[in-house]
């Protein structure tokens, strides 16, 4: 079983070649990581400001700061590379959930240079 699971929010705002991009910078970053990156059918309609990373596992400890880390930073480089092509970009969420779906907290990413703002589920 993998040690976490990624997922986005919305399976329209990455591309394959972009989730493929996430999982290979992910191995790079958080060495000897058993995960899965995965894409599921859209559920409900709307649009939401935020594009939305969502992660499902227990992220306590070393591993779990080095994988928010590195997440953080895909999602940074992701927003300069939208700005310089001329593209608005969106700010971005990770949405942590324990391996029960409960979800625990969420780190917003306001500025592509600022730094990230987390919300427990309790605020």
């Amino acid at each position: 079983m993998a040690d976490f699971t990624l997922r986005p929010g919305n399976p329209y705002d990455f591309s394959t070649e972009e989730l493929e991009e996430l999982k290979l910078f992910i191995s790079s970053q958080v060495p000897n990581a058993d995960f899965d990156v995965v894409s599921e059918a859209e559920h409900g309609y709307g649009v939401t400001l935020y594009e939305v990373i969502q992660v499902i596992a227990d992220v306590r400890g070393a591993g779990g700061d080095l994988l928010i880390g590195a997440l953080v930073m895909w999602l940074q480089n992701r927003w300069k590379q939208e700005r310089t092509s001329g593209r608005r970009p969106r700010p971005r969420s990770i949405v942590i959930f324990d391996e029960d779906g409960k979800k625990l907290r969420t780190i917003d990413i306001d500025e592509p240079d600022g730094d990230p703002q987390e919300r427990r589920d309790n605020d």
